[in-house]
């Protein structure tokens, strides 16, 4: 992310807020992030990223200082608009920052209701910049990632290919495009194995007849359960 396109918005929100703000008072971001549960590891690496930030470049943007206020969703959707409706009524935030693809997807109506911004900086699915004009997307999607390993596998001889993902919006996506890639390579998918989210235990799926000695494996999972494998 450049600093260009981050003081762009970032002053963008300033002259929202302009109107009910004295230039006194701070341009508050709020983040709901997911601190603990599940995703904790991605929403602690996300808000130490934007802390970086602000400690290499400044805390102060268009004359104001910027101030973030976090909100812990615990990996939970439901929780994540509850504290995102939360940040826009009571702490009078300029901006969000989307977290997880749950809690993202949830948020995405606040937006247009409060038409107010938000940065997803960690949702990894295509779908979730859809979800409202006010979304920008300044990291990754699954897409293009998947797509980019599928081209690796067949180029380097792979033609029989095995996919491991969770079973939900991310990973099916990840799934989706790996295996279309894959397969105009020259490749075939021999199995498509889904893991539900909340599962730990990945030992029965790599039971199954169609994982050889001779089949190569794509594994896309939460990165607390990528330990386990």
């Amino acid at each position: 992310m450049s600093r260009g396109y981050v003081v762009t918005v970032l002053a963008a929100a300033a002259s929202i807020t302009a109107g009910v703000a004295s230039a006194r008072e701070p341009i508050k971001i709020g983040a709901v992030q997911s601190m603990t549960g599940s995703f904790n590891q991605v929403g602690k690496q996300a808000m130490a990223g934007a802390r970086l930030y602000l400690q290499e470049h400044g805390d102060t943007i268009a004359g104001k200082k910027v101030e973030i206020v976090l909100k812990d969703d615990a990996s939970l959707p439901d929780i994540g608009k509850r504290l995102a409706q939360d940040l826009i009524v009571n702490d009078k935030v300029a901006l969000l920052l989307g977290g997880i693809t749950p809690s993202a997807l949830t948020i995405a109506p606040l937006t247009v209701e409060a038409k107010i911004p938000m940065i997803v900086v960690v949702s990894g699915a295509s779908v979730t910049v859809e979800r409202s004009p006010y979304l920008v997307r300044t990291s990754f999607t699954l897409g293009q990632s998947s797509s980019v390993m599928a081209e690796w596998a067949t180029k380097n001889g792979a033609k029989k290919i095995v996919t491991l993902v969770n079973d939900w919006t991310p990973g099916l996506e990840a799934e989706k495009v790996f295996s279309d890639v894959a397969v105009k390579g020259g490749a075939e998918i021999v199995a498509a194995l889904r893991a539900p989210l909340a599962n730990p235990d990945f030992a029965p799926f790599f039971s199954v007849p169609a994982i050889s000695s001779r089949t190569r494996f794509l594994c896309w999972c939460q990165i607390i359960r990528q330990g386990r494998l």
